[in-house]
């Protein structure tokens, strides 16, 4: 259907439809099909009404990025995520920036943990002055995984918030980002020995990437229940 109406050059409804057709293609494992419907809705953000291109294109990085992280390929990962963010800075989007940035830490404590550090304060930073206090929560808790990295318990303020983080985004049915922040739970609790605490996080981080129809969360799910088991 994508196809039909790029031939017809109606490309707002080409660019729903590719998007469509790319979540449907990731839900059943199909990654680089999935990457293929995006880099061509991407080729047509320009022929849409300027009004539409900046939400339009947006949206598809972060989608893109996600598939992306499924197929564990970082670099990618991280090159859209910061596509992502500096096109809505430039935008004055801050939530929207803020999001990008929190989104790259995540993806740079596995990655690049040299550039996590600095992107950590960044997005901790840029979140002071935006209003929603959900996104102030996952900066903050970005600092769990610092303390950790660098084995220097983790302070009150830095447990906090990544509870309230995990409570935020079960809240906000923000399944993608509960699953994340589950599993810096799961880590943060087998530091302080809290075995059942932490497979009890394990349990539901594993379950929930199976409903999401996500590989890396399947995968890295499965890892994290075996954690407190090797223990």
């Amino acid at each position: 259907m994508g196809r039909h109406f790029e031939e017809g050059r109606d490309f707002a409804r080409a660019l729903r439809y590719l998007h469509q057709a790319a979540d449907q293609s990731a839900a059943r494992f199909a990654n680089r099909e999935a990457l293929d419907y995006l880099g061509r809705a991407l080729a047509w953000v320009d022929r849409l009404p300027a009004e539409e291109r900046v939400d339009a294109r947006l949206a598809l990085l972060q989608q893109r990025a996600l598939v992306h992280r499924a197929l564990n390929d970082w670099p990618s990962v991280v090159e859209d995520l910061d596509s992502l963010a500096a096109l809505a800075r430039a935008e004055g989007r801050l939530e929207q920036e803020v999001g990008g940035l929190i989104f790259l830490c995540l993806t740079l404590m596995l990655y690049d943990s040299a550039r996590f550090l600095v992107t950590m304060e960044q997005a901790v930073e840029r979140s002071k002055a935006v209003a929603d206090e959900g996104l102030k929560a996952y900066a903050e808790a970005q600092r769990v995984y610092f303390h950790l990295e660098m084995g220097v318990w983790p302070g009150d303020r830095e447990q906090t918030a990544l509870v309230r983080a995990i409570d935020v985004a079960r809240r906000a049915g923000n399944w993608p980002t509960l699953a994340l922040y589950l599993m810096l739970y799961t880590a943060l609790e087998l530091y302080r020995s809290d075995y059942r605490t932490a497979l009890a996080a394990a349990r539901e981080y594993s379950q929930l990437g199976r409903e999401l129809g996500d590989g890396f969360h399947c995968a890295a799910g499965d890892v994290s229940k075996a954690w407190p088991c090797c223990i």
